[in-house]
């Protein structure tokens, strides 16, 4: 892209810098070598030249339309480009803390569940010495069955609390996975209009091309009427 506008830069650069020669200033001064003259005073190739010039100004106004059109074109793309990055990353960094959750909540869930077991176990065996030990105050085998059955609700109450967490990991994924979906429609977007793009470039491209010819027919003109112009004047200085 960047070496396309520069080259229309460098045409429409040529078609405004081409000078014209003291001579060719004269030449709409000049008696017309016929001594026939338009109804309005200007001489015929001078109206055809003063046509000529402005054809040359809409194109270089074309050029300099198209030149803007495509620098529009590639920071719309740009910016595309680094939103979809930027999403990209940002889903990257949502897996990241996903598997960190996890890894967490099964560390978590492991060291509930073998607390559980154990207090289970503590639980059997004080139950199992409140049997065999019935001659022992009622009041300690009471507090003693109280403090298991504490703990084994606390292990209740910390199982329940592990498996909300694994709740709200579960969510986490499906907000990972809505992301990702999101990402990749972001990115079906995005390449679908990178894909319009190409085309409006591909199209100002070619009426810049176009352009560029029609400049150069034109210039090709003026130099003809300019020289003829000239052979005429020198035929009536003759």
């Amino acid at each position: 892209m960047s070496s396309h506008t520069s080259s229309s830069f460098t045409a429409s650069s040529e078609l405004d810098s081409t000078p014209i020669r003291p001579d060719e200033r004269l030449i709409g001064s000049m008696p017309h070598p016929t001594g026939v003259a338009s109804t309005s005073g200007i001489p015929l190739h001078r109206r055809r030249r003063d046509a000529l010039e402005r054809q040359l100004h809409q194109a270089r106004e074309a050029l300099a339309q198209s030149r803007e059109a495509l620098d529009q074109a590639e920071r719309a793309s740009n910016d595309r480009e680094q939103a979809a990055e930027a999403a990209t990353a940002e889903a990257e960094q949502l897996r990241e803390a996903l598997a960190q959750a996890e890894r967490a909540a099964g560390e978590r869930k492991q060291a509930a569940t073998a607390e559980a077991e154990q207090l289970r176990k503590e639980l059997n065996n004080t139950r199992s010495r409140m049997v065999e030990s019935q001659r022992e105050s009622s009041d300690r085998l009471r507090a003693a069955a109280a403090l298991a059955d504490t703990r084994v609700q606390r292990a209740s109450i910390q199982q329940q609390n592990t498996e909300r967490h694994q709740a709200a990991v579960a969510e986490s994924r499906a907000t990972v996975a809505q992301l990702q979906r999101a990402c990749a429609l972001h990115k079906q977007d995005a390449e679908e209009r990178e894909g319009r793009l190409r085309q409006e470039l591909a199209e100002a491209q070619e009426a810049v091309r176009v352009a560029q010819a029609e400049a150069a027919q034109l210039r090709a003109e003026v130099d003809n009427l300019r020289r003829e112009g000239s052979f005429r004047s020198s035929n009536s200085t003759l």
